[in-house]
């Protein structure tokens, strides 16, 4: 890992600069990014755009980073992008994740792409993915993470993720801790902009069929699963009504409910009763537990 932008800036030089060429939301927090990605995705993708999404790390193959209209970036494409820029990567000293980053880029560019779904890798200020100037940006919950790197507090850890915050470029976050807020509020003021907050909603209930619950008086369901995935819901809802002129309440459930997005209090088996699940962090499992909790009413 090299924290930074300057190498990634290079790279994307000698490709044309495709971040600039295409319309991205770009997200940051600890937890809950891939989720609320997906989400937007899902809604984008009913109402008939042509979405990118770039999400970290894989579950089982590279290309699943790298999504067009939920299609994986095919190996021919990746096997051409480092052929043509080999001596580049090795000149500039790109790391993996850079590397991953331009590729990513300009794969949307070469697709054509009306927007492209950004998931910071690590952070957010000196994260590789924040040399774009998106349309909107997006902050989940802020928790310990990563701590070797971004810092030991909340506090310091937030300084961070509010770095993707850019000037006058409508900002949509989930509700935060006060440390967090405090960090948020201040990037935000510098930069002019007023974060739209998205609180909890109401009326959470949840199943192994998924997650419905009330945002702003409406009922919403989603395929998954915990009240965690409620307020990435109301996130991704929060940013589609940003982004779209028009879309009605109606459209946004309709993509909410197609949305896939395997390991997040995924149920393999029935019997015996298999989970799988990829929190890696305190605030993680403490949901995930809480979830398996709420289902099978356990105390």
């Amino acid at each position: 890992i090299k924290i930074g932008l300057e190498h990634t800036r290079d790279l994307l030089a000698v490709n044309g600069n495709p971040e600039k060429r295409i319309n991205t939301i770009h997200i940051a927090g600890t937890n809950g990014k891939g989720s609320t990605c997906s989400m937007i995705n899902s809604i984008l993708l009913y109402k008939g755009l042509k979405v990118g999404i770039y999400t970290s790390p894989h579950l089982i193959r590279f290309n699943e980073r790298i999504k067009v209209n939920n299609k994986e970036i095919n190996d021919e494409y990746i096997i051409s992008f480092l052929k043509k820029n080999k001596k580049n990567i090795e000149k500039i000293k790109s790391t993996f994740f850079e590397t991953t980053t331009v590729m990513a880029f300009s794969y949307f560019y070469y697709k054509k792409v009306d927007i492209a779904i950004i998931e910071t890798g690590l952070g957010g200020r000196l994260d590789s993915t924040n040399v774009l100037n998106p349309k909107i940006t997006v902050i989940t919950p802020i928790s310990l993470d990563h701590r070797k790197i971004l810092g030991k507090t909340i506090k310091e850890i937030s300084k961070e993720k509010s770095g993707i915050i850019k000037k006058n470029i409508p900002l949509i976050i989930s509700k935060q801790s006060s440390f967090a807020q405090l960090e948020i509020d201040k990037k935000a003021k510098k930069m002019k902009v007023n974060p739209i907050i998205v609180n909890y909603p109401k009326s959470i209930k949840i199943n192994i069929e998924g997650t419905t619950f009330k945002y702003h008086d409406h009922l919403f369901s989603t395929p998954l699963i915990g009240k965690h995935q409620a307020l990435n819901a109301s996130i991704a809802i929060e940013v589609c009504k940003q982004y779209l002129e028009k879309v009605s309440n109606e459209d946004i459930n309709s993509g909410l409910k197609k949305t896939v997005w395997p390991g997040r209090l995924q149920l393999l088996k029935t019997n015996p009763i298999i989970y799988y699940d990829v929190a890696h962090n305190s605030a993680g499992i403490r949901s995930t537990i809480k979830s398996l909790k709420y289902i099978y009413k356990l105390k």
